[in-house]
């Protein structure tokens, strides 16, 4: 009959005391739902239950948990004398600790360590702008819209900027090369100069390259010397001298 009374009253349940949930008493884990004991319920608690001195007799084996502290004023034991006597003495110092910011995301601690970074953002961004009024040239340059001056000296710079950037890693590349090249001949001369010197000078072996003959000097031809010319006669008068 009590359940048949109170079942259409809002916000009442009722729960059989032989089947008490957790859930249906402190919904939610919040402890403070008014709850209301009928007499023969809360009489059958113990049998139930049990109590601390017998056990329950409607379950088997089982006995209400014994409470861990027989005193639970914790500030009372902290504080007694009885316990202070084995614990360290009260440190009356105190040490300060300041925090270490990361200077890549914290702006104002890398300005205190690079005040010249605010001039790099701002030449950065600056720069970024004009990228994409360059990239936006480009893009109408392609689909054939107008373009503005400004624009086209833009692309036409950043163009030469990509040209002379490949050009110089394409030289770097040949010296590094270059580079190479000289170390391996470099050890490969060394190489030829200790086993030289191992054999105490000697002419190289088989091994190594064979030593060209030096060319055999040239045939002197003597060259026929110039003819002088003839001194002139003189004209006879035909008169003979006594």
């Amino acid at each position: 009959g009590l359940r048949k009374a109170f079942r259409n009253i809002p916000g009442v349940d009722l729960i059989n005391i032989r089947k008490l949930n957790l859930l249906h008493l402190a919904p939610g884990g919040h402890v403070g739902r008014f709850i209301i004991w009928t007499q023969s319920a809360f009489q059958k608690l113990d049998s139930l239950y049990g109590t601390w001195d017998k056990k329950a007799t409607l379950k088997s084996g089982y006995n209400l948990p014994f409470p861990k502290m027989s005193n639970t004023d914790l500030t009372r034991i902290l504080k007694s004398d009885e316990l202070k006597k084995y614990l360290p003495a009260q440190r009356t110092g105190s040490v300060r600790r300041t925090r270490k910011l990361n200077p890549l995301r914290h702006v104002r601690t890398m300005l205190r360590l690079n005040p010249y970074i605010a001039v790099q953002k701002r030449v950065a961004s600056n720069e970024n702008k004009l990228r994409t009024l360059a990239r936006e040239t480009y893009l109408a340059k392609k689909e054939g819209r107008p373009t503005t001056e400004k624009g086209e000296k833009l692309l036409k710079r950043f163009i030469n900027e990509k040209k002379m950037l490949r050009a110089a890693k394409i030289k770097a590349k040949k010296v590094i090369a270059v580079k190479g090249l000289r170390e391996i001949h470099e050890k490969k001369l060394e190489e030829y100069r200790k086993r030289l010197a191992a054999r105490g000078g000697a002419p190289p072996t088989k091994k190594c390259k064979k030593q060209l003959p030096k060319p055999k000097p040239k045939a002197e031809v003597k060259k026929p010397a110039p003819a002088t010319k003839a001194a002139p006669k003189a004209k006879s008068t035909g008169k003979a001298k006594a």
